[in-house]
C-alpha cells in the first residue's frame, strides 16, 4: 500500500541509477555532464565508454526519476535506457 511506497521513496533518496547508453566519446560525456550535472538532485555522474553498454552511472542526493534522467539524455540526442541487473 501507500506506506510501502513512501518507504521505497526514502530508500531512493541516496540512490545510484545505472543506464545503458550510446555515449561513446569524451566530448559526448562532457556534453552530457555539462547539461545534467547542474540538476540539484544529481551529486555525481560518470559514463564508462569502455563498457559494451556505455554505462551511465548517476548518484542522486535528491528526488529524480529514471524517466526524467532518460528524457534529459534523450534530449541531447543519445539513447538511454535502464540497465537491468
Amino acid at each position: 500500500g501507500r506506506r510501502v511506497n513512501l518507504l521505497t521513496l526514502k530508500l531512493k533518496l541516496m540512490n545510484v541509477l545505472i543506464f545503458k547508453t550510446d555515449i561513446t566519446s569524451k566530448e559526448e560525456v562532457d556534453q552530457v555532464q555539462q547539461k545534467i550535472i547542474d540538476h540539484p538532485a544529481i551529486t555525481k555522474l560518470t559514463v564508462d565508454t569502455e563498457d559494451i553498454d556505455k554505462v551511465l552511472r548517476i548518484e542522486l542526493g535528491g528526488l529524480l526519476s529514471e524517466i526524467e534522467i532518460i528524457a534529459l539524455v534523450q534530449q541531447l540526442g543519445h539513447k538511454c535506457e535502464v540497465l537491468e541487473n
